[in-house]
């Protein structure tokens, strides 16, 4: 038991004081699939709870084949694919990834997938250390208080997963828009 005290801690601090890679930070020049995978579960690696196994290629080609990854270009990925997968990896756990393909293809209407990618991970940085610091000294604290804090912060994300789901089935959709401007020249 003392060696998770010790390895909770550890990780505690770690989340207290990482940075995700700012945009110019991510590579200029276009990588090939295994470059990527590599450089996304580097930046992820932290992020990843025993259950999870990090970015694979068949995930990546998923996320094209169901729109929310553009398609790379020659079998290389450039900047604007390194920030779609990163956004894609931060919300897989709360949003199908149609849901993610239908809030990136929103937002990209209206906003740089820089401007973008820097919000969000400003916001994620700052909801983990927010989330980290709560906890406290993790190697003083005891079993009973850790799953008592465990249980407030599943239960806080839940209500903030729902309440992000219904925000999301109250968006009209472009597919959506476009039903509706159809029916609408039909009906007059």
């Amino acid at each position: 038991m003392e060696e998770q005290d010790v390895t909770l801690g550890a990780w505690l601090q770690a989340i207290q004081s990482t940075e995700t890679s700012a945009w110019d930070a991510l590579p200029s020049l276009e990588l090939y699939m295994d470059q990527v995978i590599t450089l996304i579960n580097r930046e992820i690696d932290l992020f990843l709870t025993d259950k999870d196994r990090g970015i694979t290629p068949s995930m990546i080609n998923n996320y094209v084949k169901a729109g929310a990854l553009p398609r790379p270009e020659q079998k290389k990925y450039n900047r604007e694919h390194l920030a779609i997968l990163s956004l894609i990896c931060m919300l897989k756990a709360e949003f199908s990834i149609q849901e993610i393909r239908d809030l990136i293809g929103v937002l990209s209407e209206n906003i740089e997938t820089k401007t973008l990618y820097e919000e969000v991970t400003r916001s994620h940085a700052a909801y983990l250390k927010d989330s980290a610091a709560r906890v406290g000294d993790a190697d003083t604290m005891s079993d009973a208080g850790r799953c008592r804090l465990a249980i407030e912060l599943a239960v806080e994300a839940n209500a903030k997963r729902l309440i992000a789901a219904k925000l999301l089935s109250s968006v009209s959709l472009p597919d959506e828009k476009d039903k509706d401007k159809k029916k609408k020249k039909d009906e007059a």
